[in-house]
């Protein structure tokens, strides 16, 4: 299985005739397959799933730009009047894996406090991936952060001992933005329940 996964993982990655494949519905299934099964592996000890995970993640990224661009040169070499924007097939649900990927690492990551670890340094990731989904939500709506985006956040930082404060503001973020009429962020059963293991162990 891994021989196939490894393999598999090269082809996407590094293949030339990969990168000029259209992503397609298909094609993101097939990379977010992928995408799941290291996740799957992030637990173990020093497994750089994550750093996989990305890779795959920008690999649709950048076949995606690509499709865009073809579109936009062939419109103009052709005088074909513009079209609306095509929706965009990277959703929150492969940003999801990469979070639930970084939920469950055990990589050591030097933080940026003095004298930081890992502690510090997985939390931080999610919660900078979190940042960046809400940037691009801005031209993609598709990648709004949900529950289970704040709740792997949530588990990361339970997981990484950050202070209940930390925590706290993260539940309050959910919050803050179900109130304001996105439901798919409402806090659910997990949600409180990382918060309450939190508590109990500050």
């Amino acid at each position: 299985e891994m021989q196939w996964l490894v393999r598999a993982t090269a082809e996407v990655l590094t293949d030339p005739r990969a990168s000029q494949t259209p992503l397609t519905a298909k094609r993101v299934r097939i990379i977010q397959k992928l995408m799941k099964a290291w996740e799957g592996r992030s637990s173990r000890a020093n497994s750089k799933s994550p750093f996989v995970v990305r890779h795959l993640l920008e690999r649709m990224k950048q076949q995606e730009r690509e499709n865009q661009h073809k579109k936009e040169n062939l419109q103009n070499s052709t005088g074909a009047g513009s079209e609306s924007a095509t929706k965009s097939l990277i959703t929150v649900q492969s940003y999801n894996i990469l979070l639930q990927s970084w939920s469950q690492s055990k990589l050591f990551t030097y933080g940026r406090e003095r004298g930081g670890s890992h502690k510090l340094g997985i939390a931080q990731r999610t919660r900078e991936i979190l940042d960046e989904m809400d940037e691009l939500s801005k031209t993609n709506p598709l990648v709004t952060p949900n529950s289970a985006s704040f709740n792997a956040a949530l588990k990361a930082a339970v997981r990484n001992q950050r202070p209940l404060s930390e925590i706290r503001q993260l539940l309050q973020e959910m919050n803050r933005r179900h109130k304001a009429g996105n439901d798919a962020v409402a806090p659910t059963r997990r949600s409180y329940n990382f918060f309450l293991y939190a508590l109990a162990n500050a």
